[in-house]
């Protein structure tokens, strides 16, 4: 019975062995298998199509395999071995199920717009008949005349009674109202003078006194604003000068921060892992051509005098050749190289597990004092 949980136990763990070394090899496979990537980009002088260019990254002997094309078929394309995860130039079920459902709103809008117009289109031919019908079977108005009498069934308007009793008692009304008003209109206008006298030297009054209260309120307002002015500008003068003291403040903390040993220290080590990361990132291969000639000749000139000042650079890797006759601008470029994942892990090992770094950190975000 032992040697069974013995052998039993013995299969498990070379199980767990296995599937750890697979682990193993495959995290292996990943931090140090170089990441492959080619650039190629040409312009030609003439044609359409003046611009080519060519992205491909590749990984573990093509085993993943990116590509971009420009212009020629211009799509990206990602592949795992033989079977294609994505490209651009092959619509989406997402994209395709979004194009089916508007082409049956499409559809909706237009039938319902149909509808709409058949409605109507009845409803205006049902209004048609209606007026016609109503034209056909309409009676004229009857006209009256001043003397009352009708045109069409020649009977005369009798005005009533009262209305010509009204009419005869009016003349009589307006000539006892005139005697009246003759003769109280002399006193009247006497009494009328002197209350106009009275209303002038009032409203003379009124005026001046207005006049004086619109003068002491606008001196009182102008007082009011002058006040409030000083005020506005104590105050920015105050606040400018508390701006200016804070600035100064911050500019000597991080002065005395970079001057500290704590950044020298993290700066010297940092410095170094920035410089490797570029090596292990920057291509392996760089060859460039470019013929440039511009309208000025002058500008040519001073172009090919910034290549000079760069050419212990790139003097080795591009080719300038200037035409000082001609404007014309074409050029290739092929950039190979290769990233490693592993020394993109360490230094983040390093950075994550660094105390001097994390101590700078919440210096510079002042979490210490």
């Amino acid at each position: 019975m032992g040697m069974v949980i013995l052998t039993i136990l013995k299969i498990i763990g070379i199980i767990l062995l296995v599937v750890l070394g697979l682990i193993l090899f495959l995290l292996l496979l990943v931090l140090f298998v170089p990441i492959r990537y080619r650039i190629d980009a040409s312009k030609d002088a003439e044609g359409e199509q003046q611009i080519h260019a060519l992205i491909k990254v590749t990984w573990l002997l093509h085993l993943l395999n990116i590509r971009f094309l420009y212009p020629e078929e211009a799509y990206l394309r990602v592949r795992i071995a033989c079977f294609t995860l994505f490209r651009s130039d092959q619509p989406t079920k997402e994209a395709a199920s979004s194009k089916k459902n508007a082409a049956a709103e499409k559809k909706k809008e237009s039938e319902a717009k149909t509808v709409k117009t058949s409605k109507a289109s009845r409803e205006a031919e049902d209004t048609l008949l209606a007026t016609e019908d109503v034209e056909g079977s309409g009676e004229q108005p009857q006209a009256i005349d001043e003397d009352g009498w009708s045109p069409i069934d020649n009977t005369q308007i009798k005005p009533d009674e009262k209305t010509e009793a009204k009419l005869k008692d009016a003349p009589k009304n307006q000539t006892g109202n005139a005697t009246h008003t003759e003769m109280d209109s002399e006193p009247a206008d006497a009494g009328a003078e002197e209350e106009k006298e009275e209303a002038e030297t009032e409203t003379d009054f009124e005026e001046s006194t207005s006049k004086w209260e619109l003068l002491r309120e606008k001196i009182l307002w102008c007082i009011q604003k002058l006040w409030k002015l000083l005020k506005n500008i104590r105050y920015t003068i105050q606040s400018i000068y508390d701006k200016i003291r804070n600035i100064i403040h911050h500019i000597r903390y991080y002065y005395r921060v970079l001057q500290s040993e704590l950044f020298r220290r993290t700066w010297e080590k940092y410095s170094k892992e920035a410089l490797c990361l570029l090596k292990c990132i920057a291509p392996r291969k760089v060859k460039g051509y470019l013929h440039i000639g511009m309208e000025d000749p002058a500008t040519t000139g001073q172009i090919l005098g910034y290549y000079g000042m760069l050419y212990p650079l790139i003097g080795e890797h591009i080719d300038v050749v200037p035409d000082f006759e001609h404007v014309i601008l074409e050029g290739s470029l092929k950039i190979r190289g290769n990233i490693t994942l592993f020394q993109a892990v360490r230094i983040a090992c390093t950075i994550y597990f660094d105390k001097d770094l994390q101590k700078l950190i919440r210096l510079l975000k002042r979490e210490v004092a």
